[in-house]
């Protein structure tokens, strides 16, 4: 049984565009047409509701770009027409995307009765330096004011973004970041590594970054200092109190099915066992003339297998035998082949019980595990 769909909702304007982002985020030029914006949301989600008729939403996923920059009335409107058309499950996970210094229309007070229950704040590092290597737009304090504004606002449930392997960065700097972030009191924290993503500013002009080896060993400090203060790693990059870990996410990570509104925003669809990946317009002017419009497409069973292990092996949990089991794309002789050749390198390993995992190579070398299973 596939558990309750997600809906994800782009919200795609910033106020400036990060050398790093590869996202489909665009720099603030005059004022954004917001309202216009939140319209096409309520439309483009009313008609693939009606399309798709999905259970009610277990999960809510405000992302851009930088949702923040909408007031909290447009975050209503757009929660009350998903919540009126297809309903939102009473313990649904309803995450904003913030960053700190990017709140211009409302408070977190303001969210927070627009039923909005988590935020993800975009910190990425508490050092100046590095804050300004990364271009971003808000200091240090800024952060730590945000933080207390969302907490004080009552939220519970708090994500604060961090990145590693940073422009003149040591592991003693990026351990600095993470004793910061754990003194603020969030539930989850996300710890990624920084990659030079094609079609970048960075990828143009390539600032010097750590090898790496001391990348890794950032990483393995940063966990250990993770786990000693009670947030356990059930993702690769994702850590969390108990109950805290990101709902919306995991159904990602476990192929569920999510709706996806507003522009390049992607969905997965499964009707009659089948699943389908949607795209919506990506450029907001494109998605604005024509919110309904969107591209359909029915996965072969060798990018199904792709798909599921791009994402499924980012969980530290076991693929058990059940789950093997219940998709007839993943216990297949072509299938199983992959597996057993990702086994014999030593990326994974298959307990007596039947279920695949990864090896502590696998984890170190995900990319390579990933590909074995391309198409």
């Amino acid at each position: 049984m596939l558990p309750a769909p997600g809906l994800y909702v782009h919200l795609p304007w910033c106020v400036k565009k990060c050398p790093y982002c590869d996202f489909n985020s665009h720099a603030v030029k005059d004022t954004p047409p917001y309202a216009e914006y939140a319209d096409a949301v309520c439309a483009d989600l009313k008609h693939q509701i009606g399309k798709w008729s999905p259970d009610a939403f277990g999960s809510v996923f405000l992302g851009g770009g930088t949702p923040s920059l909408f007031s909290p009335d447009h975050i209503g409107r757009i929660l009350d027409t998903a919540s009126r058309s297809a309903g939102i499950r009473s313990n649904a996970e309803i995450t904003l995307e913030a960053n700190p210094g990017a709140i211009e229309h409302g408070s977190f007070a303001g969210y927070r009765r627009a039923g909005v229950n988590r935020i993800s704040l975009g910190v990425q590092s508490f050092g100046e330096h590095q804050l300004k290597a990364l271009g971003r737009v808000h200091s240090a304090d800024e952060a730590h004011r945000a933080i207390e504004s969302i907490q004080g606002a009552g939220f519970e449930q708090v994500n604060i973004d961090l990145m590693y392997g940073l422009p003149d960065q040591n592991p003693d700097m990026a351990l600095e970041d993470i004793e910061t972030a754990i003194g603020l009191g969030p539930t989850h924290l996300s710890h990624y590594q920084l990659t030079i993503e094609p079609n970048t500013l960075f990828a143009v002009k390539t600032p010097q970054l750590p090898d790496s080896e001391e990348c890794f060993d950032m990483q393995q400090q940063c966990q250990q200092r993770l786990a000693s203060a009670g947030f356990r790693q059930y993702e690769v990059s994702a850590y969390a109190k108990t109950g805290c870990a990101g709902q919306h996410n995991l159904n990602y990570w476990r192929y569920g099915d999510y709706l996806g509104v507003g522009a390049g925003a992607h969905g997965k669809i499964t009707l009659d066992a089948r699943s389908s990946r949607t795209q919506k317009p990506k450029h907001p002017a494109q998605y604005l003339r024509d919110p309904l419009e969107m591209t359909i497409v029915e996965s072969s069973p060798s990018e199904h297998l792709f798909e599921f292990m791009l994402n499924r092996l980012r969980l530290n949990e076991p693929i058990d035998k059940n789950e093997m089991e219940s998709l007839w794309w993943l216990a297949n002789p072509e299938s199983l082949a992959r597996f057993r050749l990702a086994e014999e390198r030593g990326l994974m390993i298959c307990d007596t019980a039947g279920a695949w995992s990864r090896s502590p190579l696998g984890e170190r070398f995900l990319n390579d595990l990933q590909e074995i299973f391309l198409p």
